[in-house]
């Protein structure tokens, strides 16, 4: 960083040689110099406007907008760079600015490495062949539509400077911006690296097989700037890629930021062609870990890529039933977890090395995870599998994962998941009547309290199930639990559909109509029970009527009174249906209109 002294010089030189041009490129509409055009990142623009327009400046009159907006001119960008780089506080701007944006720490590091003398003689070269002295430069590289070389000396500091922040990480990058003196002869040591990332497969080509020093330094890994493989995957450069591979690059090479291998790398840019490539290296680890200690194809699963599932399935040396170390879900886990159903087929598939039975570290198997969240398209996969434990029941005698300890069907049928519990129980081996304890409800009356049509329906034409005898221990069968449950349509298709006996169990409760909360099914009841329409429960005293009325059930209301429920009836706190709504406006206006307002 500049001494005090120099900083001063450089606010000085700023301010009086700039000022003016930036404050006329603000005011102005013409347009500035026709020069190359640079835009300069946000954050950097309003520091040195701060520097720059001095006492006068006041980001709320636009003029912060109109900078952020505006491309300035090479001169200007050139006069800025040189000076009030030098004159910036990194540590004001670390901590105004602490997530800084990648293409301000890319312009930050181009900044700090075009203070050696010799990356400023560089730049001045039209093109970047003096870095590539040995070889036919202007024969290999890349052209622009004029037949200009693409890698510019700006473009190779821009692609070496990218290549830093990624390899390194934005924290590393700070730390470099700040002491930039090694930066430069690095970026110079490793041309094979910038020409890969930079996309320049000719000048890849020709120095891999022509230059013996860039030949033996393939697999050279540079602290700041990683090895040549990488810098190709990081640039997405499939031929590089491929091309390095085939003369002996090892793709193994670790990112310092993140850990992870090149693989890695490829499968977080969803990118099949940079997988499928890599795959074909002999030496390439395919279940080599992330820093989460993750490998590719749980990676895939985790973000359901399908394409790259697919390819890394087909590689012989993947295994697709490793455990992560961070979750301890395998592939099949978390592809299920994820719903991601179309890489649990890929994975099935896959018969060989997958144990769709193990127990996740929540004691939950494939079959129990996705029945109990409804995936019907997973649960079709997996009981393709032979040997499935579909009566699979978890052991968790402490309790600690709060798991249903019942069955994949019975899971389905207490979440409401019908089109998955239909599924199970056209499973031949699938138990209906497999329960933990004994005192549980029959699967029938638990599919008829969530109104579960298909489910009743399929137990009923099983043996062992009976829609009037089939009760639990407190006397409720399919048909009183539909009533509860406010399941009309289920009420009356076993109406219609199979011969209920009304006098047994709750049916024939005299105070049934107190709990039913929908008003097709109590119009249904009061044509089989009218004589029951004003009983009253012992405790409260209280009739059908009032309980709807307190309970805000509106058209049950509306049904009773129709019926000539008595509304000045009372219960034993001497209080009427009208009374012990509460002043529910519908309610009142329900009464109303029947005259008892």
């Amino acid at each position: 960083m500049a001494s005090p002294q120099e900083q001063s010089d450089v606010e000085t030189d700023v301010e009086t040689d700039v000022e003016t041009d930036v404050r006329r490129s603000v005011e102005s509409d013409e347009e500035p110099d026709e020069e190359p055009k640079v835009k300069l990142p946000p954050e950097i623009i309003t520091m040195i406007a701060e520097r720059i327009v001095g006492q006068n400046w006041n980001a709320k009159e636009g003029i912060s907008d109109t900078l952020r907006a505006r491309l300035v001119n090479k001169n200007f960008n050139k006069i800025v760079s040189r000076t009030a780089f030098t004159a910036l506080d990194l540590d004001k701007l670390d901590a105004q600015v602490p997530e800084i944006r990648q293409e301000t720490l890319i312009w930050l590091l181009e900044q700090a490495v075009e203070l050696a003398k010799e990356c400023r003689k560089f730049l001045a070269q039209e093109d970047a062949r003096d870095l590539f002295q040995d070889c036919p430069f202007q024969e290999l590289c890349n052209k622009d539509e004029y037949g200009k070389p693409v890698l510019t000396p700006e473009i190779y500091l821009k692609d070496a400077c990218y290549l830093v922040l990624l390899y390194q990480g934005a924290d590393q990058a700070r730390t470099a911006i700040r002491k930039p003196e090694p930066l430069w002869p690095e970026m110079v040591n490793c041309r094979l690296m910038v020409a890969a990332v930079a996309g320049e497969e000719g000048l890849v080509r020709w120095l891999v097989q022509n230059s013996e020093l860039e030949r033996n330094r393939l697999n050279y890994k540079s602290n700041m700037l990683g090895s040549a493989l990488l810098a190709a995957v990081l640039g997405k450069r499939y031929n590089i890629v491929l091309g390095l591979i085939r003369y002996g690059a090892d793709p193994r090479d670790i990112c310092a930021w993140e850990q992870e291998p090149p693989l890695t790398w490829a499968v977080f840019r969803k990118d099949v062609r940079l997988v499928r490539a890599l795959l074909t290296s002999p030496l390439i680890d395919p279940n080599q870990t992330t820093s989460d200690c993750d490998e590719p194809l749980f990676v895939a699963c985790f973000y359901g890529l399908e394409d790259i599932a697919r390819l890394l399935l087909q590689d012989p040396r993947v295994r697709p039933d490793t455990e992560s170390n961070f979750s301890g879900l395998t592939p099949l886990g978390v592809a299920i977890k994820k719903n991601r159903a179309g890489i649990v087929r890929l994975l099935i598939d896959r018969k060989q090395h997958i144990n769709v039975n193990r127990h996740t570290p929540l004691n939950e198997c494939a079959l129990y995870a996705a029945a109990g969240k409804g995936r019907t398209e997973i649960v079709s996969y997996l009981l393709k599998w032979p040997d499935i434990n579909v009566n699979f029941i978890p052991d968790d005698p402490l309790d600690r994962n709060k798991l249903e300890k019942v069955t994949p069907l019975r899971l389905a049928v207490l979440n409401k998941h019908q089109t998955t519990a239909t599924l199970l129980l056209q499973f031949s081996k699938a138990d209906p009547n497999l329960t933990s304890t004994p005192r549980e409800d029959s699967l029938l009356l638990l599919a008829a309290k969530n109104g579960m049509i298909n489910v009743v329906d399929t137990l009923l034409h099983r043996p062992g199930f009976d829609v009037n005898t089939t009760v639990n221990s407190s006397g409720y069968n399919a048909v009183s639990n539909a009533v509860l449950g406010g399941h009309a349509s289920l009420f009356h298709y076993l109406l219609k559909t199979y011969r209920v006996d009304m006098t047994i169990g709750k049916l024939n409760s005299p105070d049934l109509l107190l709990h039913v909360p929908d008003g097709k099914i109590m119009k249904t009841l009061l044509r089989h029970f009218p004589e029951r329409i004003n009983n009253r429960d012992e405790i409260y005293g209280e009739t059908a009527l009032m309980r709807a009325s307190m309970s805000g059930w509106f058209e049950v209301i509306r049904v009773l009174l129709e019926s000539r429920a008595d509304a000045s009836l009372r219960n034993k706190r001497g209080k009427t249906a009208l009374e012990l709504a509460g002043g529910r406006r519908k309610v009142v206006d329900i009464f109303n209109e029947y005259g008892y307002c």
